[in-house]
């Protein structure tokens, strides 16, 4: 993972805390401490983090994930379940995303061909 990915994650990783320290209405308005547990990257754009809550001790696991776009680039994140796991561990999906990445080059070349196509006509009729 590149450092200044890194740092926006541990930022938000931060953020996530302080938001889950603030006080709660189903917790009485008491605010309970949580503590980074560890946070352990998956790839360069994926990483799980365990909080531990202070008052319980209890822990809870948080997926984040990078995205990264024309727009700007964040950590996002969220709880998952056991069936958001088996979702991912589909065996089908490798083969899908394969299938979604060559659709899309080759959409981006029949594009660009078709774009030096236009600027040759541009430049002969021109």
């Amino acid at each position: 993972m590149k450092r200044r990915v890194l740092e926006a994650l541990i930022g938000k990783v931060d953020e996530v805390k302080a938001r889950y320290e603030q006080p709660r209405e189903r917790a009485g308005g008491v605010a309970e401490r949580w503590t980074v547990h560890r946070v352990q990257p998956l790839s360069d754009a994926t990483a799980v983090v365990i909080y531990e809550k202070g008052n319980s001790q209890q822990q809870v696991l948080m997926w984040f994930f990078y995205v990264d776009r024309t727009g700007g680039a964040f950590w996002n994140y969220f709880i998952p379940t056991y069936d958001h796991f088996h979702g991912m561990q589909h065996a089908a999906l490798p083969a899908m995303m394969l299938d979604v990445e060559r659709h899309n080059t080759e959409m981006k070349l029949w594009e660009r061909e078709n774009a030096a196509l236009s600027s040759n006509r541009l430049a002969v009729t021109g």
